[in-house]
């Protein structure tokens, strides 16, 4: 299972994967800020760069 972290939390003394469940993880959503918000506003389409690799479909 993939949790949220902030950037700052990763250099934390201790910090291990196995350190969070399920459980952990609504917790966090509930307590911080969404890390997702906003995420819609750095969209962008990848058909060009598809297109530049001669990737099929694009």
């Amino acid at each position: 299972m993939a949790t949220p972290l902030e950037w700052a939390e990763l250099d934390e003394r201790g910090m291990r994967s196995d350190l969070f469940t399920l459980r952990d993880v609504a917790k966090r959503m509930v307590e911080r800020d969404d890390p997702w918000a906003g995420m819609r506003r750095h969209v962008r389409s990848l058909a060009r760069a598809m297109r530049r690799l001669d990737i099929p479909g694009s």
